[in-house]
């Protein structure tokens, strides 16, 4: 009799200490996941404030609000510091910028972990007092944080109500969620491999053969076109200048050779020499000549290039007027001003100037 007595008061006693739990959160992990990605993350930082005050009820030596807070004044300065570093240095970031923004995402994400173990450390620490202990994995709880924390408060409201322990909190549905997410990505990589292992070679077959098709085929000798008056010279001048390097003594020879009788040898070798001399001026000359042609034949060149190049930029339009099309692609306002800016750098690119031309002016320095 005393032991059954004894018995009631202790299941008298534990209902009385799960009626003065107060009831945790217990909406489901599934639609807290739903409601997260629907609000692009605002309702997940309102439930992860709800999950805090709850666990600050049960334990009043709590700092996962704190922690909270501190994640999101970090949050709240990554997003003005991000855009000020887009927008700032003609939309080239700054080192000193860039690397507190890593700073602050760094703390950022501390102070959550923070938040979440010692939400966490509560539950194992405050529950058995109201007659139940909590099994938190750590490692299922750094990879799934505030949804695998929900699974355990909704178990934890299904046992206030009901006094039932079964069934036990979810943990294995989120690895086996994580199981077949990287498989699903690993199936998706191994079929664009294998999409791009089968197309692979009929692509270069086909570039092959685009690029066969575009090749000129070899033209008859017949039909090649005469040699341009340039290669003509050229030819001309290489010509006179092998001549002209032949041996002094085998011009001596021919010249005596045409001077028979009686002529002496002295002689005739001065009338050779003085030939030779005439036709080396005459071969400098040529080249002279040659070279000015050559030289007028490209001033004539570089002018049709100029002309043709100054047409082609008098067709296109200015960067002011493809700086007032293009302006229409950006947002009003403070929020535009960055893409406006990245358009001003496309257009401007080459054309930057402290004192710009018509047609120009955004491009000043």
């Amino acid at each position: 009799m005393p032991v059954t007595k004894k018995s009631v008061d202790d299941r008298q006693q534990a209902d009385m200490a799960r009626a003065l739990l107060p009831r945790p959160p217990s909406l489901h992990w599934a639609l807290v996941l739903l409601f997260t990605l629907l609000s692009c993350g605002i309702f997940g930082w309102v439930w992860y404030f709800i999950q805090a005050s709850w666990v600050k009820k049960i334990d009043r030596g709590s700092n996962a609000t704190v922690y909270l807070v501190c994640a999101l004044v970090g949050m709240l300065l990554i997003v003005p510091l991000g855009i000020v570093n887009a927008v700032a240095n003609n939309g080239q970031p700054r080192l000193g910028t860039s690397i507190a923004v890593l700073l602050l995402e760094l703390a950022m994400v501390v102070f959550l972990y923070s938040a979440f173990f010692s939400m966490a450390a509560s539950l194992r620490d405050k529950m058995p007092k109201h007659g139940v202990r909590m099994h938190i994995g750590g490692i299922t709880l750094f990879f799934f944080t505030a949804l695998y924390l929900q699974g355990q408060l909704s178990w934890l409201a299904h046992w206030k109500d009901t006094g039932q322990k079964a069934p036990l909190p979810p943990k294995g549905v989120f690895w086996g969620l994580f199981v077949a997410l990287w498989g699903l990505i690993l199936v998706g990589l191994i079929f664009v491999a294998a999409l791009i292992g089968i197309s692979l070679p009929g692509f270069k077959k086909t570039q092959d053969n685009s690029q066969s098709t575009m090749q000129p085929a070899a033209l008859p000798q017949d039909v090649l076109p005469a040699t341009s008056p340039s290669v003509a010279d050229a030819a001309a001048v290489t010509g006179m200048a092998t001549s002209s390097d032949a041996p002094t003594q085998a011009a001596d020879a021919a010249a005596v050779n045409q001077y028979p009788g009686n002529d002496s040898v002295e002689l005739a070798q001065q009338r050779a020499q003085a030939e030779i001399e005439q036709q080396r001026e005459a071969l400098q000359l040529e080249r002279d000549r040659l070279d000015e042609q050559r030289r007028q034949m490209e001033e004539r060149e570089q002018q049709h290039a100029e002309a043709a190049r100054q047409r082609e930029v008098e067709q296109q339009p200015t960067a002011d007027e493809q700086y007032e099309n293009r302006r229409s692609e950006c947002s009003t306002g403070f929020l535009g001003s960055a893409c406006r800016n990245r358009i001003r750098m496309e257009v401007c690119e080459g054309h930057w100037s402290s004192n710009p031309p018509p047609g120009y002016q955004n491009c000043r320095r």
